[in-house]
């Protein structure tokens, strides 16, 4: 039996590993060639 351990990664939008001016799509098993520009972070509510 072996120690490791198999994680899966919900398919989405992440930060990509090489620009993180960006997003890339993971679709699961492997990162695809969809870039967006990484959106703005929105203010807490209650914050502004």
């Amino acid at each position: 039996m072996s120690d490791q351990v198999n994680r899966v990664v919900a398919a989405g939008w992440y930060e990509d590993p090489d620009d993180a001016t960006i997003v890339r799509w993971w679709n699961g098993l492997g990162w695809t060639e969809n870039v967006a520009a990484k959106p703005e972070r929105a203010a807490p509510v209650g914050e502004l």
